[in-house]
């Protein structure tokens, strides 16, 4: 338990450097990769939406296209940022028992590590930097810094560690 701070520390760091480094390839390579992803979740969804061969599959009914663009934003950009955070959250948290702070560094991790993958990409060929993906990146940083403190509250209240407003509103 003495050194789980240091490991999530060093997983935070490792995935924060693995955005910046997805965001350093060119557009043909993003899109390989982000295709790769589309076919296995593709796969897994058709798998378990259409057991029956008869009927038309989701992507079938929603279109390859569209379907990667979902699967792309979900997964590449919500899913990655809310896994990040949620670690980050609690690294935080092995480190200091204010919330305020957990918060606070959760929130400048994700909107930093959201804004230098934009600008980075508005410089490399085939790709552009998006607001939109900021936000979408920061969605996902906020559902999982919304999900830690409530389980924070949660944990507390049963180890009767609550203040006395608390117990009132839980």
């Amino acid at each position: 338990m003495k050194y789980l701070k240091y490991i999530l520390l060093i997983i935070v760091l490792l995935l924060d450097g693995y955005l910046i480094y997805h965001a350093t390839l060119n557009g043909e390579a993003s899109s390989k990769k982000s295709e790769e992803v589309t076919d296995l979740v593709v796969g897994v969804v058709d798998k378990v939406d259409n057991p029956n061969s008869n009927q038309e599959s989701i992507t079938q009914k929603i279109g390859y296209q569209k379907l990667g663009l979902l699967v792309r934003k979900l997964c590449g950009h919500f899913g990655a940022f809310m896994i990040i955070a949620f670690l980050c959250f609690w690294m935080v948290a092995l480190f200091t028992t204010n919330n305020y702070l957990r918060l606070i560094f959760t929130f400048v991790n994700g909107l930093l590590i959201a804004i230098i993958t934009e600008v980075i990409q508005s410089f490399i060929s085939g790709r552009y930097g998006s607001v939109k993906d900021v936000l979408i990146d920061m969605s996902g940083c906020l559902l999982a810094m919304l999900i830690s403190f409530i389980l924070v509250k949660l944990i507390n209240l049963r180890k009767g560690k609550t203040t006395k407003n608390e117990k009132e509103y839980i």
